[in-house]
């Protein structure tokens, strides 16, 4: 199973964007795999792309949810109130409170590496799988 993060979406579904050949790899890489995300990536990738490309923002995330390799988590009162409490208790980083939702989930499936060029993953110590040195 593959984390799912909104920067791997945003590429994958843009030809403009300077990452997107590398997401066009690595779909094809994790083609057969499992994937995982959560509800809150899907509000990122919506938001994202609302002014521009609202219609692939919605098919896309029509897709992921259809799709039955893909889980989508909900973002439920506990898991916001755990993915919260890793929020304040991290002052440390610059990480984003979604970012703390993912964290937690990829913790909860045993999900070790993500589908994302975010340097915040690595810091909490999961691999993400777009920056270069991978």
């Amino acid at each position: 199973m593959i984390f799912v993060d909104t920067a791997f979406v945003i590429a994958w579904t843009n030809e403009d964007d300077m990452l997107h050949a590398k997401a066009l790899e690595l779909q094809n890489r994790f083609r057969s795999e499992e994937w995982l995300t959560t509800d809150c990536v899907l509000l990122e990738v919506g938001n994202s792309l609302a002014r521009s490309q609202r219609q692939l923002a919605i098919e896309t995330i029509e897709n992921l949810l259809t799709d039955e390799r893909t889980t989508v988590v909900g973002l439920g009162a506990d898991l916001f109130a755990r993915s919260f409490e890793l929020f304040k208790n991290r002052d440390d980083k610059t990480w984003g409170l979604i970012d703390c939702v993912s964290f937690i989930v990829m913790a909860e499936f045993g999900v070790s590496s993500a589908l994302t060029s975010d340097r915040h993953f690595v810091q909490a110590g999961f691999t993400a799988l777009m920056l270069d040195n991978v």
